[in-house]
């Protein structure tokens, strides 16, 4: 939530102290969730019975993936911006929220491996 705070700090700043507030609140963010994804997912593999060895194989995946998404969301910003330097920003705003929809969504409902 700090992140979605941090990226709508950006998109609607209009001087440094807007800027400052938005890079305080998504670092913030960056430092709660830096390592926490992670033992979560060690955690909950652990909890589900899925061997340990399985961790590294997965915590790689999720890395190449969440690298790929960077990749694509960094080309996209760069067509945004002709639009308005606060554009990408929104764009930003606009995946975030999913994101957090979707974490939500499914943290309400126990994990199935035969689905």
């Amino acid at each position: 939530m700090l992140g979605v705070a941090g990226f709508i700090a950006y998109a609607t700043a209009t001087d440094f102290t807007g800027f400052l507030i938005g890079n305080i609140l998504y670092y913030a963010n960056w430092a709660f969730e830096s390592g926490a994804l992670s033992a979560l997912l060690y955690d909950s593999m652990k909890e589900n019975g899925r061997p340990e060895g399985e961790y590294l194989r997965t915590e790689s995946k999720t890395f190449f993936w969440c690298t790929i998404g960077m990749a694509t969301a960094s080309v996209t910003g760069g067509f945004l911006l002709p639009l308005g330097l606060h554009v990408p920003y929104w764009g930003s705003v606009v995946v975030s929220v999913a994101e957090l929809a979707g974490a939500f969504l499914s943290a309400s409902r126990p994990w199935n491996p035969a689905r």
